[in-house]
């Protein structure tokens, strides 16, 4: 399923952590590891248009000269983690990007065909920095590949994946995702759905009802994508926020991945960008597999040819 994993690092240890959680799966599924790391090109931004013009000459070289060294640093850490795959029976191989990193990441995910980017969502200050709001977001926003971040270090499990859903045909192509992932490595899924709003809503019997059509939806759409079974397991749960459920379900439930579209539809449950799904990247314990309905399609299409 995942025959080219790409991950991008900025050499944080919340990158690092988030390769180390990937690779069981990455040695399990013989996949090609790609390590990179992109470095601005400061030399550009500073002698392109009339942004600074006349400079001295000597300042050029001297940004090229740094570039040079950033480059050459960035390849030596990258060929030390990528001596650690080899050694474990992975293949990898590194690539210096240069430029804004997101508009790199994606670009180089997506002319390589890799079938997911690995990333940290917390960068480490400075040049280096890579903060949900700016590079990992836009990776997600902006990849036609699903992205899995990580927030907070994680040990490698894979025995439950979690799809949140708003019941749009949306995030029904992120159940079929997990569901195709949970049947490589013998995972259960998990099939949520927060009912907004609805836990202070005096009618019993009405919520009662809506609860059983919920329930009755969500076993649809796990039966629509081939994966209702005994590891299967339906859960409508009442929150006035959807996030807050969703975080909480995480943590109560000893999950170890979560699987989600970044858009659905509008209304009581929001998978807006920005809103849920901005969200649950950032504070969400586990790792995250985010991406557009779409990546998510283009995914499963490929992993059945």
């Amino acid at each position: 399923m995942w025959r080219h994993i790409t991950w991008a690092t900025d050499f944080s240890e919340l990158s690092d952590a988030a390769l180390d959680f990937i690779l069981p799966l990455a040695k399990r599924m013989n996949s090609k590891v790609a390590l990179v790391h992109c470095i601005p090109d400061i030399a550009m931004a500073y002698t392109s248009g009339q942004l600074l013009e006349p400079l001295p000459a000597e300042i050029p070289i001297l940004l090229g000269n740094m570039l040079a060294q950033m480059r050459e640093e960035a390849i030596e850490r990258l060929e030390g983690r990528a001596s650690e795959l080899r050694s474990m029976g992975i293949s990898a191989e590194v690539h210096i990007l240069q430029g804004d990193a997101h508009h790199a990441v994606i670009e180089f995910a997506h002319k390589s065909d890799t079938d997911l980017i690995v990333i940290g969502t917390k960068g480490i200050g400075g040049i280096g920095e890579r903060l949900l709001g700016s590079t990992t977001a836009r990776i997600i926003q902006g990849s036609d590949k699903p992205v899995l971040s990580m927030s907070q270090p994680r040990k490698p499990k894979f025995d439950n994946l979690l799809v949140p859903t708003d019941l749009s045909e949306a995030s029904s192509h992120a159940l079929s995702y997990a569901i195709a992932l949970a049947k490589l490595i013998g995972a259960s899924v998990h099939v949520l759905h927060v009912m907004e709003l609805l836990e202070a809503v005096g009618e019993r019997e009405t919520i009662d009802k809506l609860e059983v059509m919920v329930k009755t939806k969500l076993e649809a759409m796990a039966e629509a994508a081939n994966g209702m079974s005994e590891k299967t397991h339906c859960h409508a749960i009442k929150r006035h926020h959807a996030t807050e459920g969703i975080l909480d379900f995480v943590d109560e439930n000893d999950i170890d991945i979560v699987i989600m579209t970044t858009h659905g539809r509008t209304g009581l449950t929001r998978f807006l960008w920005g809103s849920v799904a901005e969200r649950i990247v950032r504070e969400c314990s586990a790792p995250v597999i985010a991406a557009r309905a779409k990546a998510f399609e283009r995914a499963l299409s490929k992993a059945a040819s």
